[in-house]
């Protein structure tokens, strides 16, 4: 593994005080931009809602979140929420902090396997700044990698000091680090396999000898790896069903391998996701898939015919992502973050190569840094926010259904609908049996309010997920807007009970049986929101309503006076013009009017008061009363109003 005509470093880096400040300045030189990034895709349920960092709760020791076990991970999210809130920054810092210190360890450690000074920093040097680990370091959410890791390689070195010094005390402190390791991240169960291809090709251990010493460790690893698997189950991330053969994910697993490999010889273009293969007619993949799949045969017949270093590389390489490549977890083929410890292998192996040509090293390594530093400067900009992360994936894989969904929020959140739609259609068209760019194209439309095409797209989310759990509140509000009350009335039914809770979800199924005329169930639901919220106003107007039908004059003025009250200060005007509607609804025009009187009364230039009066003279067939109030409204500056009458070539 050593030259002996290694080429030496320059003079201002003769020693370990100066390589640590160039190895830590040249890394948060190239990741500066992440300091400055936000919250992108998981980082919202991490650290924003994340209901266990406001206040500490002993439940964050044992609880699964999204689909990991990694307490310790959320308790360093914790100790930040209680210094700096849901801001972004310090969480991007500690990061970059965490990833630094790995850069040192990664040194640390090669020189403890005696490789020699030069190759320890030019390969913790690739290892600071290859683009793939920008995935790693500049998101939030993957805290649990750059931590895991931490703890992984200070286990590492702690296990070459018992191989060169047998101090048991570094057993045990191997034993304590890869503990802490599992409980940031559970890939660290791979970690008795990189001790073992030290063992084996570098220590030189013969396997009988050294079980014992791995029986501890094989207990917690096998021990963590069951309750990952159970937290991935419990969210369910892993995939599942019959889709994919055992065949399939084994040539999926070496087309991933082929992925990993090429992104790390060539970092670019990289992807914050990789999607998994269609099949070609549900039969077969595209031939490139399956020649990319003999990347695992090359891989062990490397294995097999190399010499001790190339072995040591290789076992720790697949060592520590074979899991990720064949168990069926998440929707992407392949991930930056899971190249976080296997390209410590790639970047050893790399450091050994440049080093063998003495003349031209420093020229090659100048090239290397330059290179790794500007691909991982750029690439840290593009998870600045969702939308750039995610129209970067678009741009590779035009059709991806995380991307063009994300893309689609993106643009329902700023209300830009049509474009919301482009991304969704692309989500449906490529992908006609996953029931997201229904739902969500669903939702884009009710966002209009336009009731009929978002019940058709809710209709196929039915079809296609019948137990969603957010389909019957979105159902039932569609269903609202095109007046199908019974169809509203039983989908926030199924609401109440999935959400007990959330006083909307009573209110609206009040609504639906209000206008059912069921109106003892309405005045119940209504009721049992008051219960949850009695400060909402148009709870009161609705029972009021309820009230009015049934002609209880009393409990009408008692619960119209309730939301008269509750609404002092913002918009007493909007009860009378709700009521006023919901009499029109029922046909009861002038007693509508009367509403929409209340409201005038209160604001003379109440446009939508002067636009509803109007609509119900015109409903009740006096046009020509209507029109006054539509001038009226449409001079408060209404816009319907106004739109209205420019249809009709009437000024106001």
């Amino acid at each position: 593994m050593k030259n002996p005509h290694t080429p030496v470093l320059p003079v201002w880096l003769n020693s370990t005080i100066s390589q640590c400040v160039a190895l830590g300045l040249i890394t948060l030189v190239a990741f500066v931009p992440s300091l400055f990034n936000g919250f992108v895709w998981d980082d919202t349920p991490y650290i924003v809602e994340n209901p266990f960092l406001p206040v500490f709760d002993p439940e964050i020791l044992k609880a699964f979140w999204m689909g990991n076990y990694h307490p310790l991970t959320l308790f360093t999210y914790f100790a930040e929420y209680q210094l700096i809130g849901p801001e972004p920054f310090l969480y991007h810092l500690d990061n970059l902090l965490l990833h630094v210190l790995n850069v040192f360890l990664v040194r640390a450690i090669l020189l403890r396997l005696k490789v020699g000074e030069v190759s320890a920093f030019t390969a913790s040097l690739l290892f600071a700044l290859h683009p793939i680990h920008v995935e790693s370091v500049t998101w939030i959410s993957e805290r649990k990698d750059v931590l895991y890791t931490l703890f992984f390689l200070l286990a590492v070195y702690q296990w070459c000091r018992y191989r060169y010094e047998q101090n048991k005390g570094a057993y045990g402190l191997t034993l304590l680090f890869f503990l802490l390791s599992c409980l940031s991240k559970g890939m660290a169960v791979t970690l008795p396999v990189a001790l073992l291809a030290l063992d084996l090709f570098h220590f030189r251990k013969p396997i009988p000898k050294i079980i014992a010493e791995y029986i501890p460790l094989g207990v917690i690893s096998i021990g963590f790896g069951l309750l990952a698997i159970w937290a991935q189950r419990s969210s369910s991330a892993m995939r599942t069903g019959d889709y994919y053969s055992y065949f399939d994910h084994l040539i999926m697993g070496g087309y991933g391998l082929y992925l990993y490999l090429s992104k790390l010889i060539i970092p670019w273009p990289l992807s914050a996701v990789y999607p998994i293969p269609f099949k070609i007619k549900d039969l077969y993949f595209p031939t490139s898939i399956y020649v990319s799949a003999i990347s695992l045969v090359v891989m062990g017949i490397a294995f097999w015919r190399g010499n001790s270093f190339l072995r040591l590389l290789i076992l720790w390489f697949l060592g520590t992502l074979f899991h990720v490549l064949f168990a069926p977890v998440g929707s992407a083929i392949a991930s930056d973050r899971y190249m976080y410890i296997p390209s410590i292998a790639f970047c050893w192996g790399l450091a050994w190569l440049i080093l063998q040509r003495k003349n031209l090293f420093i020229p090659l390594l100048a090239v290397l840094t330059v290179g790794y530093a500007f691909l991982t400067f750029e690439r840290a900009q593009v998870w600045k926010e969702n939308f750039t992360l995610f129209s970067d994936v678009a741009r590779q894989y035009p059709n991806d259904l995380l991307a063009n969904n994300n893309i689609g929020l993106y643009h329902v959140k700023r209300k830009e609908y049509d474009q919301a739609r482009i991304a969704y259609s692309r989500v449906v068209n490529a992908y006609p049996l996953d029931y997201t760019g229904y739902f969500n194209m669903g939702v884009a439309y009710l966002q209009e309010e336009k009731g009929p095409e978002a019940k058709f797209y809710f209709d196929q989310v039915l079809r296609l997920k019948p137990d969603y759990p957010d389909l019957p509140v979105q159902m039932g509000l569609a269903s609202l807007l095109v007046k199908a009350y019974d169809t509203a009335a039983i989908n926030f039914r199924i609401a109440v009970q999935q959400f007990p809770g959330f006083k909307d979800y009573w209110y609206n199924l009040g609504l639906a049986e209000g206008k059912l005329g069921n109106l003892q169930a309405s005045d119940d639901a209504l009721k049992k929101a008051a219960e949850l919220d009695p400060t909402d106003p148009l709870i009161w107007v609705q029972l009021s309503s309820n009230a009015h039908k049934r002609g209880d004059l009393n409990a009408e003025n008692n619960y119209e006076a309730k939301a008269i009250e509750l609404s002092k200060g913002e918009d007493p005007g909007m009860l009378f013009r709700n009521k006023g509607v919901l009499l029109g609804e029922m046909g009861d025009y002038a007693g509508a009017q009367e509403q929409f009187f209340k409201a005038i009364a209160i604001d003379s230039t109440d446009g939508e008061a002067w636009y509803n009066l109007g609509f119900s003279y015109e409903k009740s067939g006096d046009l020509n009363a209507a029109i006054p109030c539509y001038q009226r409204s449409a001079k408060s500056g209404y816009g319907s109003a106004q739109e209205l009458l420019k249809k009709n070539g009437m000024g106001w």
